[in-house]
């Protein structure tokens, strides 16, 4: 028997369509980390976009992890636009 990873329990949680921040990935898989393991994930050239939220309540700023879809636009970043920024600095 195989104990499925955190990673692709978090995976499979995204393919379903659903969003993840760090507390629920703690509640629901035991996952301390889950900045790591979505890092992982983009490393495997997962399409995840993050949106920043603001809980006015804490007057703290987290994460919601989603994977991009077709509706999305494209990762604003690109190989070119860094290399022509870093030839500007």
């Amino acid at each position: 028997m195989t104990k499925t990873s955190q990673k692709d329990l978090i995976l499979a949680h995204l393919q379903a369509g659903k969003t993840i921040t760090s507390l629920e990935a703690l509640n629901q898989f035991g996952a301390f980390r889950l900045s790591a393991i979505i890092h992982r994930l983009k490393g495997e050239h997962h399409d995840i976009r993050t949106e920043m939220i603001y809980d006015k309540i804490t007057d703290k700023h987290f994460a919601r992890y989603k994977l991009a879809d077709e509706n999305d636009e494209p990762a604003v970043r690109s190989l070119a636009f860094i290399n022509e920024r870093q030839i500007e600095l």
